[in-house]
């Protein structure tokens, strides 16, 4: 988890430095990884707890999960 969320952090850094887009990026992917951000951000802060944070980010993971398996069926 630690390694994807660096890989993820790394790459939205280097977009925003370059004032560009890496590779074309769909709404509802920029909107989920707000999403994790803010949950990320969330927990660091102390606003919720261990257990908040996985219950969110169970319901985050399994919708990448579920879109990650339609992409292997095809």
């Amino acid at each position: 988890m630690q390694d994807l969320d660096e890989t993820t952090t790394i790459a939205i850094e280097q977009e925003d430095h370059q004032f560009r887009q890496t590779r074309p990026r769909q709404r509802r992917n920029i909107r989920k990884d707000e999403n994790l951000l803010n949950l990320k951000n969330e927990y660091e802060e102390k606003r919720i707890d261990f257990e908040q944070f996985c219950a969110k980010l169970r319901h985050t993971s399994y919708s990448y999960m579920e879109a990650f398996d339609n992409l292997t069926e095809t």
